[in-house]
């Protein structure tokens, strides 16, 4: 499901499954700082208005992208 919305430039790429011993985990597209948790943990004092309000419009747009093929999405974050 989350294949079909690799066309999106807002969602990241889903690329299969890996087992280690009992544990699943995801293969996923490469992103600078993991996650955006993360980026936004490193670059916390460092983001004006306007990065936040990009930030925020562009995870509308991943998440109607994915709401749209009826695929639910479940961490998300505030953008503080």
């Amino acid at each position: 499901m989350h294949i079909s919305c690799h066309w999106s430039e807002y969602v990241i790429r889903f690329f299969g499954l890996t087992k280690d011993d009992e544990k699943f985990m995801m293969v996923m597209e490469y992103a600078n700082f993991h996650s955006l948790r993360n980026f936004l943990k490193v670059k916390k004092e460092h983001i004006d208005w306007q990065i936040k309000y990009k930030l925020s419009y562009d995870i509308v747009k991943g998440l109607n992208c994915l709401h749209s093929r009826d695929i639910i999405h479940r961490d998300l974050v505030r953008l503080n």
